[in-house]
């Protein structure tokens, strides 16, 4: 089974997301034997959810007045998702897949543009989140020979893309869950903590859903309405860089939204 539970803001005057996100999080220990994979579905959304909670109820102000600084917000922010993302993931005893957007920022010695995963401040400046994840994976698309829409994962650090595999996954790689332990089939089954960041439209929920092929996924949802349509679909399409046929249907999707039942 794949569970989506969303975490929206219904009223951006009055957060309440990522306070119940809090919450779940702390209650999931007692869920642990549930679940095979946690998804945290993607770092943009869940840092402005955190952040508007900072802005609007732990240390609200009025934005524009004389001698107002915003960057607190943006700072509680990160303090949140660091404690989130660079501490509690880590510690899960499951897989866990982080979905991120891209970020850009130019060597200040070479001048050249580098590219990572999108987060808060030191997060994604000082490579935090990449220095605690087990696998970092850049998630693209391009077009074949024939003109087709082929979907990859860059596995291997280029000096442009931040990416690493500790389990030797190939370089490219075909985006499920099964491709990535081609070069290691030993380690299919042991935990799996993978950092997956690209543009919009390049399948990284589509890649996080192929995880239901080794037991029940839950994911954390900060996304708007509607984006868990990659979940209902999973990876269907065979690329060419696929050795192989792919097993395993997908299961039922359960969707629960936090921001009406809790």
């Amino acid at each position: 089974m794949i569970r989506i539970e969303y975490f929206l803001d219904f009223d951006p005057e009055n957060p309440t997301a990522y306070e119940k996100f809090c919450y779940r999080m702390a209650v999931l220990q007692h869920e642990y034997g549930n679940w095979d994979t946690i998804v945290f579905d993607p770092v943009t959304f869940m840092e402005l959810a955190a952040r508007k909670r900072h802005e609007k109820v732990l240390n609200p102000m009025q934005k524009f007045a004389r001698g107002t600084d915003t960057r607190q917000h943006y700072s509680g922010a990160t303090d949140d998702l660091e404690e989130m993302l660079a501490i509690r993931a880590p510690s899960l005893p499951m897989n866990v897949v982080i979905l991120a957007h891209i970020d850009e920022r130019r060597n200040e010695v070479s001048g050249e543009i580098l590219r990572g995963p999108f987060a808060p401040g030191r997060l994604s400046k000082r490579s935090q989140l990449v220095a605690v994840t087990q696998e970092t994976y850049h998630s693209y698309c391009y077009r074949d020979d024939g003109g087709k829409r082929q979907f990859a994962l860059k596995t291997a650090n280029d000096g442009v893309w931040q990416a690493c595999s500790q389990i030797d996954a190939p370089d490219p790689c075909y985006p499920h869950y099964e491709s990535l332990f081609q070069n290691s089939p030993h380690l299919r089954g042991k935990p799996l903590h993978c950092l997956v960041y690209g543009d919009t439209g390049t399948g990284k929920s589509t890649f996080a859903s192929t995880f239901h092929v080794v037991g029940n996924v839950l994911v954390f949802c900060f996304d708007g309405h509607g984006k868990d349509l990659p979940y209902h679909k999973g990876a269907k399409e065979v690329s060419e860089l696929q050795k192989y046929e792919l097993g395993g249907a997908m299961g039922a999707v359960e969707i629960v939204y936090r921001d009406i039942q809790f």
